[in-house]
């Protein structure tokens, strides 16, 4: 198949793939696959346009991968209509010590406003999670939304959650929401353009008092949100890591965000 990529699945692992040809492939649905994966099982999804009714639900360790032509998105996944709820939904049940799961190369979006993309929930089931997002854009509807690109949430101060994105300079991470919990909880950020929304921050953390971990490398940060400060034209390419105490609207990143940190930045 030429320009795709091909990826070689984990020593005890699956790999399952998803269609729009149902004589070609044994899933066109990718809820399908995912339900019959098991834990650290692939899901090689072929290029096309994946629009959903109900949440896409994850509660395993599993690596989705979308195929793609070099230099574009080859999968999409969104949906069609209002649907209360979130595109993804990330509930995982107790499987390991820690739950990895992670996505390549996928364009996730909403299909209509105020919908968040990607909601993470670790509270119903509490256990260490690691979500890897590679090469991939997690975008709301427009610049008007309310929703979130990606909303994190946990309960358990004895666990953490670790997010990381990583892209090539083009991809998106928009309006991110963080509840942390613990002092480990963390986001990584790697050659993104995090932007924010008209109501919503390009990052936000929860009120709790506890050290949240951000990290961001050679990307870009939209300052967007007036009550922080931004005048939607700014942005910051930048290398620095920083934890913070308690909440915060990050759309515009100052000097008081970056106490103690190790930082290399251009405001542009």
């Amino acid at each position: 198949m030429h320009g795709y990529r091909h990826y070689a699945g984990c020593v005890g692992s699956k790999t399952l793939w998803v269609g729009k040809d149902a004589s070609v492939y044994n899933y066109t649905c990718i809820q399908e696959a995912v339900d019959a994966a098991q834990n650290n099982d692939i899901i090689m999804i072929e290029p096309g346009i994946y629009t959903l009714t109900s949440p896409l639900s994850i509660v395993k360790p599993l690596t989705l991968i979308g195929m793609r032509y070099c230099g574009d998105f080859g999968v999409k996944i969104t949906c069609a209509t209002a649907m209360a709820d979130a595109v993804v939904k990330i509930e995982p049940v107790v499987c390991a010590a820690t739950c990895e799961i992670g996505f390549e190369n996928i364009l996730f979006t909403t299909g209509v406003d105020n919908d968040n993309v990607i909601e993470v929930n670790n509270t119903t089931v509490a256990q260490n999670l690691k979500l890897r997002f590679v090469g991939c854009s997690i975008e709301v509807f427009d610049a008007a939304s309310t929703g979130r690109g990606i909303s994190v949430s946990h309960a358990d101060a004895t666990k953490n959650i670790q997010v990381h994105v990583a892209g090539w300079g083009w991809q998106k991470l928009q309006a991110a929401y963080f509840t942390a919990k613990n002092a480990t909880d963390s986001l990584h950020v790697y050659r993104m353009k995090c932007d924010a929304c008209a109501q919503t921050a390009a990052l936000e953390s929860s009120a709790d008092v506890i050290g949240f971990n951000f990290s961001m490398w050679y990307s870009q940060f939209t300052h967007n949100k007036a009550t922080s400060g931004g005048n939607g034209t700014q942005s910051a390419r930048s290398f620095f890591s920083f934890t913070d105490d308690g909440a915060g609207a990050f759309a515009a990143i100052d000097g008081n965000d970056l106490i103690g940190a190790h930082t290399e930045i251009i405001v542009a």
